[in-house]
């Protein structure tokens, strides 16, 4: 091989390879096998066999199994995302109550307010799940989302009794903001800042 070719192989190719390693192996979707030949040497094959993919892998990027990462991210564990595919439907739900709540607000209509509570409930009886699943990032996702459930409980409630004044200063000066920071807080719990 010249010179030059060697040069440009260490300087652009394997920081590429090495990079797609590290994304692939974060990934928990990624093929632990496609994340082994990845980490494979240019020109070479993984002799690792499937079943050591994965170890292959994190032992290329230099990292510990998952198992033995204290610091692991929560947002990887199965039974975590296992838990969030089974509430895309609530969820949809309650986006689609939240939006029709809004509009009931701003024209006044207090039966449309209905479906915001049930979602809200609906949602807040399934985090006692979510603790279950995870002690601790279960846990500090849980806490995050209960208060913000209350509060969407709340505006659904002057909503409904009519006093559209308070459900819309509660919507806008706490559900909203609220609602926000909680899915920055989930995000970063999910990252492993718990």
């Amino acid at each position: 091989m010249s010179r030059t070719l060697s040069k440009r192989l260490c300087t652009r190719v394997l920081p590429f390879a090495l990079m797609l390693t590290l994304v692939s192996c974060a990934r928990p979707h990624a093929s632990p096998r496609a994340a082994d030949e990845m980490a494979a040497a240019p020109g070479q094959v993984s002799t690792l066999g499937p079943q050591n993919a994965k170890a292959g892998a994190l032992a290329a990027v230099g990292q510990a199994s998952p198992a033995s990462n204290p610091k692991a991210m929560p947002g990887a564990d199965p039974a975590i995302q296992k838990w969030f595919q089974a509430l895309d439907k609530a969820k949809g739900a309650f986006d689609q109550a939240l939006f029709e709540a809004e509009q009931a607000i701003a024209t006044k209509t207090a039966a449309r307010c209905q479906s915001l509570s049930q979602t809200a409930t609906s949602i807040d009886a399934r985090l006692p799940g979510l603790r279950g699943v995870s002690p601790t990032a279960g846990a500090a996702i849980a806490d995050t989302l209960h208060p913000l459930m209350t509060t969407m409980l709340s505006v659904a409630d002057s909503c409904t009794k009519g006093d559209f004044v308070a459900a819309q200063t509660l919507l806008t000066q706490t559900a909203i903001p609220q609602q926000a920071d909680a899915q920055e807080r989930i995000d970063e719990i999910l990252d492993g800042d718990i």
